[in-house]
């Protein structure tokens, strides 16, 4: 297969499982259950590779979750794809409907010409019938996820596309929160190295991993945001009292015992400062939508 070939249907599947063209005319009818004497590579051709016959491909390429470009989460085939979005924490096949990869969808609700309400629509119906279909069925459950070579997100300098404490503007808006994430505690991440990182193999081997650089900037630090929020590191009701905070933070400081050591200072400390800020913010944010 051609590299262009090959790079069309490796994006075409991180788009994932659509349900025919993004230039469909019609909506589509509800989900069909799971058939499980489908594999996962039937499944491909079947709702996938119209993608690449459209007349409109570029309109495919405008596709995209919460600004990260599903093209980015591509691997060899259907099932590695799969078992890629599983460790990132971007699909649930406990709760497919819930998966945050499909609320990243949502979110785009038609942002142009190209990417229209029932295109964001079609994508929606066509990953969660992928991932329904593998919760239904368990066909990639011996997959792993793969290294894969991406752009290094470098430590201590602001991401493309992130807020720090100086830019943030204050809102409480999903995208936002996930910038401002980018901009602090993921940009000021070299204090938990190497232990609470998923991918260094020097880390102490009961330490909670939350930190991936998986993906880039963009993936990475969308991955490590949910791990952290899953893994219950955040107090939404007393934010000062949240693990995150608590773990790093010299015990002279009110911290906790840290197998790794003291890493924060409550006072002239950037660090503790970044990772404070989005912890407050969040739990701010959290607490006002409950009301």
């Amino acid at each position: 297969m051609r590299r262009a070939e090959r790079g069309a249907l490796l994006a075409a599947l991180a788009l994932g499982a659509s349900l025919g063209s993004c230039a469909a005319e019609s909506e589509e009818p509800p989900l069909p259950p799971p058939n499980c004497d489908e594999s996962p590579g039937e499944l491909f051709e079947r709702r996938v590779r119209p993608l690449l016959e459209t007349d409109r491909p570029e309109s495919c390429s405008e596709c995209h979750a919460g600004g990260i470009s599903l093209a980015e989460f591509a691997r060899e085939d259907a099932c590695e794809s799969m078992a890629c979005l599983i460790a990132d924490g971007l699909v649930s096949l406990e709760d497919p409907e819930g998966s945050v990869l499909l609320s990243w969808i949502e979110r785009a609700q038609g942002t142009g010409p190209l990417v229209t309400e029932q295109m964001v629509r079609q994508e929606y119906l066509g990953f969660r019938s992928w991932i329904e279909h593998e919760a239904a069925c368990g066909q990639c459950r011996e997959a792993t996820c793969g290294d894969e070579p991406t752009e290094f997100c470098a430590i201590g300098s602001s991401p493309p596309n992130s807020f720090g404490l100086a830019t943030d503007p204050g809102d409480c808006e999903q995208e936002t929160l996930e910038a401002l994430f980018r901009g602090t505690i993921y940009k000021d991440r070299d204090r938990c190295l190497p232990c609470h990182f998923v991918e260094e193999e020097t880390a102490i081997s009961d330490a909670p991993r939350f930190f991936t650089e998986r993906g880039g900037c963009g993936v990475g630090s969308l991955a490590s945001m949910r791990a952290i929020l899953r893994r219950g590191l955040v107090n939404i009701k007393n934010p000062e009292q949240s693990f995150l905070l608590l773990k790093p933070l010299a015990e002279s400081d009110g911290g906790m015992p840290h197998e790794g050591g003291d890493k924060f200072l409550k006072e002239n400390d950037s660090h503790y400062r970044s990772f404070a800020h989005w912890v407050f913010r969040y739990s701010d944010c959290q607490t006002a939508a409950a009301k």
